[in-house]
C-alpha cells in the first residue's frame, strides 16, 4: 500500500493527516491497543485520542469493549456509508438554514441592497468585517467554524468580549481543530471561556451578532474569500435558532 498517496487520497473526503495516519494503521486490526496504533500511525501520543475519537464518532473506527481500550477499523465501505450520513446531516442542517433565509427574502425586486446595509465584501477586507462585527456586538456572538482555520482567536479578544457581558458561542467543525496547528490555542481558549463546542460537520463559515446581523462565507471563482454581510433580524434569529440546536447536541471542547 502507498500510504503517503492514501493520506492525501483520505484527505480530500475530509480527514486531516493524522485521522488519516490512524484509520491507515487501524485497517485490518481487530482490536488493537493504543500504544500499537501510536507505533503503526506515527501520530503523537498526546493526540492519539482526540483523533481516535473523532474518527469514532464519524464511523472510521470502533472501541472494542474491554478492560483496556482497543480499537479497530471499519472497512472503507461501511465507512464511507457512515461518512455519507454525516455529510447528508450537514445538508439537512444547511437546508434548515436556507429555508430560513427564503422565508425573509423578498420575491420581487425591492430596494439598492446597497441602501439596506447588504454588502459584499473580498480578500483581506473579510477579516477587516469580522473585527468590525465583533467589536460593535453588545449581547449575544455566534460563530460556525469550518476547516481550515487559517488564524485562532485572540485571548485579548475573548478577554474584551467577557469584559462587555457577550454570550459568545463557537461551533467548531472537528476537523478544523484536531490535528491542526491551532488545536492547542484553540483547546485553552475553549477551556478558559467554556465557550467552544465540537460537531463532526457544517454547512459553512458564518458569524451572527446579537441576533441582528449575519456575515456567510463565499468563495470567489479562484477561491480566494469572500463575505456578505447581512443586517436582517429575521434572517439572523432563522440561524441563531439552528446554531443553538447544534449547540445542544455538540460535544464540549475541553
Amino acid at each position: 500500500m502507498n500510504r503517503e498517496r492514501w493520506i492525501n487520497q483520505l484527505q480530500l473526503i475530509g480527514l486531516n493527516t493524522y485521522e488519516a495516519k490512524v484509520y491507515l494503521a487501524l485497517l485490518g486490526e481487530t482490536a488493537a491497543p493504543v500504544a500499537r496504533i501510536v507505533r503503526k500511525s506515527g501520530v503523537p501520543q498526546a493526540k492519539i485520542y482526540s483523533v481516535l475519537q473523532g474518527l469514532a464518532s464519524r464511523g472510521f473506527a470502533q472501541e472494542v469493549l474491554g478492560e483496556i481500550k482497543h480499537y479497530r477499523g471499519v472497512p472503507p465501505a461501511d465507512a464511507l456509508a457512515a461518512h455519507q450520513r454525516s455529510i447528508q446531516a450537514s445538508m439537512d442542517q444547511a437546508g434548515e438554514i436556507m429555508q430560513s433565509l427564503a422565508k425573509e427574502a423578498p420575491d420581487s425586486p425591492s430596494e439598492d441592497p446597497a441602501s439596506l446595509g447588504i454588502r459584499l465584501v473580498r480578500g483581506a477586507h473579510v477579516g477587516q468585517a469580522v473585527s468590525e462585527i465583533i467589536a460593535t456586538t453588545a449581547k449575544s456572538l455566534y460563530v460556525s467554524v469550518k476547516a481550515p482555520v487559517l488564524v485562532a482567536s485572540e485571548r485579548q479578544e475573548e478577554q474584551d468580549l467577557q469584559r462587555r457581558g457577550v454570550n459568545v458561542r463557537y461551533l467548531i467543525e472537528r476537523a478544523a481543530i484536531f490535528g491542526s496547528r491551532h488545536e492547542e490555542a484553540m483547546k485553552a481558549l475553549a477551556r478558559e471561556f467554556h465557550h467552544t463546542r465540537v460537531v463532526d460537520t457544517l454547512p459553512f463559515r458564518y458569524v451572527v451578532a446579537d441576533g441582528l446581523i449575519v456575515m456567510m462565507e463565499l468563495k470567489e471563482e479562484d477561491g480566494s474569500p469572500m463575505g456578505l454581510v447581512i443586517p436582517n433580524k429575521g434572517l439572523a434569529q432563522g440561524i441563531e435558532k439552528v446554531f443553538n440546536e447544534i449547540w445542544g447536541r455538540a460535544e464540549i471542547l475541553e
